[in-house]
């Protein structure tokens, strides 16, 4: 008996065909992967076995599981809108579509990235790209905040230089709401347009050199309010301004011929009356009368002491130094650094804003220290010639004239106020105030005393030469406002 040739397992295929490719990997004990990797190795096609078989090519073959359901039919794709001259046909290029109105924007634009790189919507919005497309379309987006946003991400190829390159697509939509202006955030934003530095101006001629004037205008509470009904005069942030303005000419009136080699002008110690919109003390939250809104308050306080700064620094350089107030920790502090701004330039100005409480000044054989005096309690005044000692220790020398200047207190008729108390070596001196008298001081029987500011001519060699005073005219304190 003849014996049969061996088959082997591309013959067994051709034969057995008709099963199918699960049947022939169950009959092999083999995936179907295998078998179609067997049939490729050998060129052999399993549809074509079939089509040999008599096997249409949608029949079943005997043995083969029945073929799976059609698909149901897509959803018709979205409106493709039309492509950019700089596409491609293989895929999307970078694109910005940007709508505004007065009280909304929206952004739909797309960024390109090399192939896999993550791309966040924050760093999206510091694209260059994209913020050329936000100011060519004048929008500000500071005056907005996004309210919500959408992201998506594709990887797309491009031909670059002829060659097929991939990237990915990062797309964005983003919707901004309008920001409701603040008066407070505005006037921040028109003080801001307005401090440019001021042109370069030769300081003045050399002079003596051997005096200092200190503008004492301590306590000016700019934005108190009081009503002549109620406390027998006015005052109001016009009547503050113009009592600065005329302060300011007296003094210079006084002085000129001296020939100063500067003046010397603490500010802060209750420049502004109040901090902050709540218009509370910011420490014991005590409700204050306040005339108008904190935008208007800030503008003026600003003007005044660059017009008074301006009218200083034509006859000799100018120091101002900051020295907070219990009403003004902040406001009187940003104010200076305004100013620092305005006068960086310019030789004439020197603007001390370093945020310490209180400060030492060296001039000649003269140590005078500044504070408000809110934080010293009553009766805890000897402490303070220890407490300059302290702080001026690298500056403290035999024979100098010590002073320390404080305010806080606003008048000479107040209960608890003197004019100058000596402890040692150090004179303590409390500053008196312009300011007009509100119903809280009125209602503890605060009043009746003069309206004074003060001036001090300081001699390099000799010590204090002079305390000068300057009164305003009554006149200011009653302008009926109805």
């Amino acid at each position: 008996m003849k014996k049969s040739k061996p088959q082997t397992v591309p013959d067994w295929l051709r034969e057995n065909a008709r099963f199918g490719a699960p049947k022939l990997a169950a009959a092999l004990g083999v995936c179907t992967g295998r078998i179609a990797q067997i049939a490729a190795n050998e060129g052999i096609s399993l549809a074509a076995l079939k089509a040999k078989a008599g096997i249409a090519r949608n029949q079943v073959a005997p043995g083969e599981p029945p073929p799976p359901p059609p698909p149901p039919p897509r959803e018709p794709p979205p409106i493709k809108r039309p492509r950019m001259a700089s596409e491609t046909r293989a895929g999307a290029t970078e694109r910005f579509d940007i709508h505004k109105s007065d009280k909304a924007v929206t952004a739909d634009f797309i960024l390109q990235t090399p192939q896999g790189k993550a791309l966040a919507l924050a760093e999206a919005l510091q694209n260059p790209k994209f913020k050329a497309a936000i100011e060519s379309s004048q929008i500000d987006l500071g005056h907005f905040e996004i309210v919500r946003f959408k992201a998506n991400s594709w990887d797309v190829t491009l031909k670059v230089e002829h060659k097929p390159v991939t990237r990915t697509n990062h797309q964005f939509w983003v919707e901004w709401k309008r920001i409701s202006a603040l008066p407070l955030a505005l006037a921040l934003e028109r003080l801001v347009e307005r401090v440019k530095p001021a042109p370069a101006v030769k300081p003045p001629k050399p002079t003596g050199g051997d005096r200092m004037v200190e503008v004492a205008l301590y306590d000016m509470h700019f934005g108190l309010l009081a009503w002549h009904a109620e406390t027998g005069e006015d005052y109001d942030v016009s009547i503050a301004a113009e009592l600065l303005a005329d302060a300011t000419c007296q003094i210079l009136a006084r002085t000129r011929a001296l020939a100063p080699e500067y003046f010397l002008i603490p500010i802060g110690n209750d420049l502004f009356h109040v901090n902050d919109p709540t218009n509370v003390t910011p420490q014991n939250q005590n409700r204050l009368d306040v005339d108008t809104r904190l935008a208007r308050l800030i503008e003026t306080v600003e003007h005044a002491l660059e017009a008074m700064t301006e009218a200083f620094a034509r006859v000799a350089p100018v120091k101002l130094l900051w020295v907070p107030g219990n009403h003004d920790p902040q406001t009187s502090y940003w104010l200076l650094r305004v100013l620092a701004a305005r006068y960086r330039d310019d030789k004439r100005v020197d603007v001390d804003t370093s945020p310490k409480p209180r400060k030492i000044h060296l001039y000649g054989r003269n140590l005078i220290g500044f504070m408000h005096g809110c934080d010293i309690a009553f009766g805890k005044e000897k402490a303070l010639a220890g407490l300059l000692a302290d702080e001026a220790a690298d500056v403290w020398a035999p024979d100098q004239y010590r002073e320390i200047h404080r305010g806080h207190t606003h008048k000479k008729n107040e209960l608890w106020f003197w004019g100058a108390e000596t402890y040692g070596s150090v004179v303590v001196r409390t500053i008196p105030s312009l300011v007009g008298t509100d119903y809280w001081h009125f209602s503890k029987g605060f009043t009746g005393g003069p309206k004074l500011a003060q001036y001090f001519v300081w001699n390099k060699s000799y010590g204090l030469e002079s305390v000068n005073d300057v009164q305003a005219a009554r006149e200011f304190y009653h302008k009926e406002k109805g």
